[in-house]
């Protein structure tokens, strides 16, 4: 029988490569659905990304996790409150463990669409911070991340119909923190020269106005050391509000009008109020008897100055400068006294916090007898606040008229001549300078002349 030869038959063909035997169709498209599905969840974790943060969005700071709150009125988002870059204060976060938020800065990574003029916030968002739980702990440094978006499923757009329509935008406008003089609690009248000031531990009413709705957050700015220090109540408002400032820690000379009031809408400067500075100024001004001048060269009284603080502290007048303006145009009788032009007079600033003594004399040579009569002469004093800036401001209450009489307290045959000198208080005008009385009824023994 014979056999084939195959050996150099090349019907046969060539020999099969492995490397190109057909690939199984299983595996084939196993691959590729695996492809896909990595290529997807690289999409879907890149949109679920781009969702929205709401209102009871889920979140974590290193290992501990709470909720997000939205505190502004704004549109919703599947029924809920839309985040959006304001809501950054601590009140916003709320963690199941008792950690609490003691610091944030500013959100990053945030959407590109607004809400009422803010930027959204986005599930991957992040806010750094500081942070800590209760007790003797460490703080802890990192960031508010969101575990959830908040939203139940993904939408295609965000859709706002039957949002609340937003409410107009909120403007505050704040007051001036006016002392008058003397110093009162509300509607003072501004005196000309007179910075804004508050006394030390005294309060003031400023009328803050608020158009539109929102809440109003209101603190004030600049305190330091040598600025003072304030507080306004209350902090936070809704609707115009005459709110309280008082004066807590002393201006410093050199540092007047740095404390200010500012509101903030959201988190948003919305007004600042003058400046103003927590120093202490003088009323009150008294003299009583204290002596006698009775020389062979002069004759008159010796007084005791007095005044007071308006917040009540003596010592806080430290630095406050006190001066005498004195009016030498009043009745003159001539004689018995000697002729004078109608002048006024200054004494040198002194301190504030020391009182003083003033003595009110006359010369004997001055004084002619054979008639009655007096010579009169008008006071007051004016001051000057290093911690604010008031210069020459009517001290109030300060004015005074002096008065040197001469009278025969015998008969016409046989007159026994005598001076005597009386201060009182009295409304005077001086340069310009207006005040009302001062408390004083001082009388001097009566001098024996010539």
């Amino acid at each position: 029988m014979d056999r084939l030869n195959t050996e150099n038959d090349s019907s046969a063909g060539p020999p099969q490569d492995s490397s190109q035997q057909p690939k199984d169709p299983k595996a084939e498209n196993s691959q590729k659905m695996e492809e896909k599905r990595s290529e997807n969840e690289k999409k879907d974790k890149i949109e679920d990304g781009l969702l929205l943060a709401i209102h009871g969005a889920k979140i974590k700071f290193n290992a501990h996790l709470g909720e997000f709150k939205v505190l502004n009125d704004v549109p919703t988002t599947q029924g809920k409150l839309t985040g959006t870059v304001v809501e950054k204060q601590i009140p916003n976060f709320t963690f199941y463990d008792g950690f609490k938020m003691i610091s944030l800065t500013a959100w990053q990574d945030f959407g590109t669409a607004k809400v009422q003029d803010n930027y959204v916030l986005l599930k991957k968002s992040t806010l750094p911070g500081i942070g800590k739980m209760p007790g003797n702990i460490p703080p802890e440094t990192g960031k508010i991340e969101f575990v959830t978006s908040g939203q139940i499923n993904e939408p295609e757009s965000v859709d706002a119909k039957g949002a609340p329509t937003p409410p107009p935008p909120v403007s505050v406008s704040i007051g001036n923190v006016i002392r008058g003089n003397p110093y009162v609690e509300k509607n003072a009248s501004v005196v000309a020269g007179m910075p804004d000031s508050v006394p030390l531990n005294k309060t003031y009413e400023v009328e803050v106005t608020v158009t539109g709705t929102g809440s109003v957050d209101l603190s004030i700015i600049n305190s330091n050391a040598d600025n003072g220090n304030a507080s306004v109540t209350p902090s936070t408002i809704t609707a115009t509000t005459t709110v309280i400032i008082k004066g807590t820690a002393k201006t410093n000379p050199g540092h007047g009008g740095q404390l200010k009031i500012e509101a903030k809408v959201a988190g948003v400067v919305k007004a600042t109020s003058p400046g103003f500075t927590v120093c202490c100024h003088p009323v009150n001004y008294t003299d009583t008897y204290a002596g006698e001048v009775y020389t062979s060269a002069r004759l008159g009284v010796i007084v005791q100055d007095g005044w007071s603080s308006d917040n009540g502290v003596f010592a806080d007048l430290k630095e406050i400068e006190i001066k005498e303006v004195v009016d030498y145009v009043g009745k003159n009788d001539s004689p018995p006294f000697q002729p004078r032009g109608g002048s006024a007079s200054n004494s040198g600033y002194l301190p504030g916090d020391q009182l003083t003594q003033d003595t009110h004399s006359i010369s004997r040579a001055g004084i002619t007898l054979g008639q009655p009569g007096i010579t009169e002469a008008n006071q007051l004093c004016i001051y000057k606040c290093k911690c604010c800036g008031a210069n020459d401001i009517v001290h109030p209450n300060s004015g005074f008229q002096r008065i040197h009489e001469v009278f025969n307290s015998g008969t016409a045959t046989a007159p026994q001549w005598k001076h005597r000198t009386k201060k009182i208080g009295a409304a005077v005008t001086i340069n310009g300078f207006i005040t009302g009385a001062g408390n004083a009824n001082v009388v001097s023994l009566e001098h024996s002349l010539p």
